[in-house]
C-alpha cells in the first residue's frame, strides 16, 4: 500500500492561509491553533511541526497578511492613468476594511505582530510618481504614505461615513500633487 507524500511547504501554506482566513473573519479573539488546524484540514500536530509556538504562527501570519495588503495597494499603480490608480486604490481600501484584513492587522499590530518588517523602500511611492508623473521626491515616502492610508481605513472601519472619507481621501492625494 502507498500512502500519499505530502509536500511540507503546501502543508505550511495551508496553514498560514487558514490562520490568515480565521484572523479576518473572526478577529484575534476567536483565533486559536485547533480551528487553524481544522480549517488547513490537518493534525494539530502538524501546526506545532511547521511553527514551533502559537507565537510564531501568529508572526507569520501577520507578516503575510501585511505583505497581501501591501501588494494589493501597489496593483492600481500599474496603470498609466492617474485618476484610475486613485479610483483602484480606493476599491483596495475598501476591500482591505470589508474583508476584515484591515482589522486582523490593527488588531496584530495592537499585539506586537509582526516582530519581522520588511524594509522600507519607498517603493510605493516610486510607483505612484510614476502613475502621477511626479518626482518620487515630490511624495513623503511610504512609511508616512501607508500611514494615511491606513489612517483612512481606520475612519472605514469605525463607522465614519464612507463618503466623507472618500472626500478626505481625494484631498489628501490633492494636497500631496500640488506641493
Amino acid at each position: 500500500m502507498f500512502l500519499p507524500v505530502l509536500d511540507p511547504r503546501a502543508t505550511r501554506a495551508r496553514i498560514l492561509a487558514a490562520s490568515i482566513e480565521l484572523l479576518t473573519q473572526r478577529g484575534l479573539p476567536g483565533w486559536t491553533v485547533d480551528e487553524v488546524a481544522r480549517r488547513a484540514r490537518c493534525a494539530k500536530g502538524l501546526v506545532n511541526y511547521h511553527f514551533t509556538s502559537k507565537s510564531e504562527l501568529l508572526d507569520w501570519s501577520a507578516g503575510d497578511l501585511a505583505t497581501l495588503r501591501r501588494e494589493a495597494r501597489f496593483e492600481p499603480f500599474s496603470t498609466r492613468s492617474a485618476s484610475a490608480a486613485l479610483d483602484r486604490l480606493w476599491i483596495v481600501l475598501r476591500d482591505d476594511v470589508d474583508s476584515g484584513r484591515f482589522a486582523a492587522s490593527v488588531a496584530l499590530a495592537a499585539s506586537g505582530f509582526p516582530r519581522r518588517r520588511d524594509p522600507t523602500t519607498n517603493a510605493l511611492c516610486w510607483a505612484a510618481a510614476q502613475a502621477f508623473g511626479v518626482p518620487v521626491e515630490a511624495l513623503p515616502g511610504d512609511v508616512a504614505l501607508f500611514a494615511v492610508l491606513d489612517g483612512l481605513e481606520l475612519q472605514l472601519l469605525a463607522g465614519f461615513n464612507p463618503e466623507a472619507v472618500l472626500e478626505a481621501y481625494h484631498r489628501i492625494w490633492l494636497g500631496l500633487l500640488q506641493t
